[in-house]
């Protein structure tokens, strides 16, 4: 499915409404920079959504001892965000 920019913000928020809802805190700020792709359990065989060259999938964060934690995971080029990764790590 792809959708416009502005069908595309609804579905994050949304998302992001529902977290805030839950209160829940998946992974703490000290254990968000060690997550790595391999981390995630993707759920669905196909994207859930095309946007451009990136490619948005259900996905799980298993945490033991807790219930999964259900997120989207976006898989886009590295050419796409390099050149604001460089930008941030300028300042």
């Amino acid at each position: 499915m792809a959708l416009s920019h502005v069908q595309t913000l609804s579905m994050v928020a949304d998302r992001l409404a529902d977290d805030m809802i839950r209160g829940e805190e998946p992974v703490s700020r000290n254990q968000l920079g060690q997550l790595d792709f391999s981390h995630f359990v993707i759920s669905s065989s196909h994207p859930m959504l095309t946007k451009g060259k990136s490619l948005f999938y259900n996905a799980v964060l298993p945490r033991p001892g807790n219930t999964d934690y259900p997120v989207t995971l976006m898989i886009a080029p590295c050419s796409q965000y390099a050149p604001l990764m460089r930008r941030g790590g300028s300042q």
